[in-house]
């Protein structure tokens, strides 16, 4: 009686495999909630633990989207804000370099730009410099280590749903492609802003972020 309750008054989606049968998407995995870690670089952090088990079995099963001979560019993005899809694409870009992999981690939301306090970096310059041609491409890269680099929004600019559309941004992916192994798109929620959906067209893996929180079977069906 409780689980048929539960089934029928709770439209929360709470587990993978609450969210498996009710979706036909790929499921890459789940993450496990912990409390007061913010955007900490968590993988780096606390690398015996079992958030940072659940990113590696994420890279695992990326390894099986997309063309293996050239550079994978995934976007990631969510439904609605503060799902944790920065918190998201800046740890699996971090657990992606450590697997000895080349990783560019853009972060293309130029409404609401995370990545450079993740990583507390400058953002006088960055992706809104490169596509206004202010800057070249070598002067926006920040590089981590050797494998991980970051690129950053930069200033945000009046018109940032106008300037995803326009040629630098193909210009941007194919550098990405080109000298790394993954590049990583950090995009604004997709039910709110239409960015990430222009931006789909370059992505070999499309990643959306659910958060407990906001997840709803119905939604998810529809």
């Amino acid at each position: 009686a409780v689980a048929f309750v539960r089934k029928v008054a709770f439209e929360r989606i709470e587990t993978v495999k609450e969210l498996t049968d009710v979706s036909n998407l790929s499921i890459l995995g789940g993450i496990p909630y912990t409390e007061n870690v913010g955007d900490e670089i968590i993988v780096d952090k606390m690398p015996k633990s079992q958030i940072t088990e659940s990113f590696r079995t994420i890279r695992t099963n990326l390894s099986f989207y997309g063309d293996t001979d050239k550079a994978k560019i995934i976007l990631v993005s969510s439904f609605l804000p503060s799902e944790g899809k920065t918190f998201c694409s800046t740890n699996l870009s971090k657990i992606l370099a450590n697997s000895d992999k080349k990783v560019l981690l853009i972060d293309f939301d130029l409404h609401k730009p995370k990545v450079h306090k993740t990583f507390k970096l400058s953002n006088d310059i960055g992706i809104s410099s490169f596509i206004s041609a202010s800057a070249e491409i070598d002067r926006i890269i920040h590089k981590m280590d050797s494998k991980l680099s970051v690129i950053t929004c930069g200033p945000i600019p009046p018109n940032p749903s106008e300037l995803v559309l326009r040629n630098k941004v193909d210009e941007l992916i194919e550098y990405g492609r080109a000298n790394y192994d993954y590049v990583i798109v950090d995009t604004p929620p997709f039910g709110l802003l239409n960015d990430a959906l222009s931006l789909i067209k370059f992505a070999d893996v499309f990643v959306v972020v659910m958060n407990t929180k906001f997840a709803r079977k119905r939604g998810v069906e529809l």
